[in-house]
C-alpha cells in the first residue's frame, strides 16, 4: 500500500512515518522526511533521520513545496497528478484543505492531531459524506465544538526502549512547550509561572526566549532526552484544544514524575487526567498551591519520586505502546 502522508507537525510526522515504514507501507511525505534519511532541519525537524523505512526519492520533485508559515491557510497547494497516481491512501495530518475534488476518488484520510477546532470540523461534515475517513487521537475528541464524528481513534505512540533512563538528580520542576510565554492562556503560561513559583524550575522549546535563566529555548533531540532522564518533575499545563501532547508523553514515558494542572484550572476537558491516580502515578492539582506543593513534595521526597516515576511509566507504556498502536494501524489501513 502506497501512503501519501501530508504533514503540518514534524515531530509527529516523524513518529508516524517511521512507523507506518516500519510495518511495511510505501510512504512519502510532504514535510521534513521527503528522503527520511536525509531530514530536512529547515522545516524546524527536532527528531533525528529515518534510516529503516523505504524511500522513494525519485517522487520527491512531485512533492508540495508548501511547508509550514504563519497561516495554515497556506500549507497546501494542489497536488501533482503523479502523486495522486502512486498513492492508494492520501492521509491528511490535522488540516482539511488537502482534500480537493481532484482525489476524490482516492481512500483518504484526515488524521487528528488533537488542535481541531470549529471552522475543521464543519469542513469535515461534508468531507465525510464524500468518504473522508476521521482518524481520532483520542476519544475525548468529541468535546470539541462542532465535532463531526469519527471513523476510528488511534492514539500516538512512543517507543519504550528510546524514552527511558529516569535519574531524577536535577531537582527541578521542567516543562517543554514551544513559544509558551507567547501563547499565553493556550499553553498555562501564567499558571506554570506561578505553581512554580519559589521553586528550582527550567522551561525548555522552540521560540522561548532566554530572558531569564531559567528559560532556554530550542534544544537538541539528545539534550531533550537528558532534559527528561534528570528532570525531577514535569509540570502539565497542555496546549488548547489537545487531549495530550507529545512532551507530556515522552516525559511520562521516560518516567520522569508528572504532575497535572486539572481541567478547571485550564478551562477545557483534557483527556490525561483521566489516566492519572493521585499520588501513585501523578498528581493532579486542582490550585496553584496543590500544583506548587505536589512538585515540592517530589522535589524533596527521593522514594516518592521515584515510586510515582515507576507507576507513570509503566501507565505510558501501556497507554501509548508502539507495538499495539502499530497493530491497530494496521488493522485500520487494511479496512479502508
Amino acid at each position: 500500500m502506497n501512503i501519501l502522508y501530508l504533514t503540518c507537525h514534524s515531530v509527529l510526522e516523524y513518529d508516524e512515518v517511521k512507523l507506518l515504514g516500519e510495518l511495511g507501507y510505501n510512504v512519502l511525505t510532504n514535510g521534513a522526511y521527503k528522503i527520511p534519511s536525509k531530514v530536512i532541519k529547515e522545516t524546524g525537524a527536532g527528531r533525528p533521520a529515518i534510516t529503516s523505512i523505504k524511500e522513494f526519492p525519485e517522487m520527491v520533485k512531485y512533492l508540495p513545496t508548501k511547508w509550514g508559515g504563519p497561516d495554515f491557510e497556506h500549507w497546501y497547494e494542489k497536488l501533482d497528478p503523479k502523486l495522486v497516481e502512486w498513492a492508494d491512501v492520501i492521509m491528511s495530518m490535522g488540516l482539511d484543505k488537502w482534500f480537493t475534488n481532484d482525489i476524490m476518488h482516492k481512500k483518504r484520510v484526515f488524521r487528528s492531531i488533537g488542535q481541531s477546532y470549529k471552522p475543521i470540523e464543519d469542513a469535515l461534515v461534508p468531507l465525510r459524506k464524500l468518504g473522508v475517513k476521521v482518524l481520532r487521537y483520542s476519544p475525548y475528541e468529541d468535546r470539541l465544538a462542532g465535532y463531526c464524528g469519527s471513523d476510528g481513534m488511534i492514539r500516538f505512540y512512543k517507543d519504550a526502549d528510546e524514552f527511558k533512563g529516569w535519574t531524577g538528580e536535577k531537582k527541578e520542576v521542567i516543562n517543554m512547550t514551544q513559544s509558551m510565554a507567547q501563547r499565553g492562556q493556550g499553553c498555562g503560561w501564567n499558571l506554570f509561572v506561578g505553581a512554580t513559583n519559589g521553586l528550582p524550575r527550567h522551561l525548555y522549546g522552540r521560540g522561548n526566549k532566554p530572558e531569564v535563566p531559567w528559560i532556554t529555548g530550542e534544544i537538541s533531540y539528545e539534550e531533550m532526552l537528558k532534559v527528561f532522564r534528570q528532570g525531577r518533575v514535569f509540570l502539565y499545563t497542555g496546549t488548547s484544544p489537545a487531549q495530550y501532547t507529545l512532551a507530556f508523553m515522552e516525559a511520562w514515558m521516560t518516567g520522569t514524575p508528572i504532575v497535572v494542572a486539572g481541567n478547571g484550572l485550564m478551562g477545557w476537558e483534557r483527556e490525561v487526567p483521566s489516566w492519572i491516580e493521585n499520588g501513585v502515578n501523578g498528581f493532579v492539582g486542582h490550585s496553584v498551591d496543590d500544583l506548587n506543593a505536589y512538585c515540592q513534595m517530589l522535589l524533596e521526597d527521593d522514594s516518592l519520586a521515584k515510586d510515582m516515576s515507576a507507576k507513570g511509566r509503566a501507565t505510558a507504556c501501556q497507554l501509548f505502546d508502539k507495538d499495539r498502536i502499530g497493530s491497530e494501524w494496521k488493522a485500520f489501513l487494511e479496512a479502508l
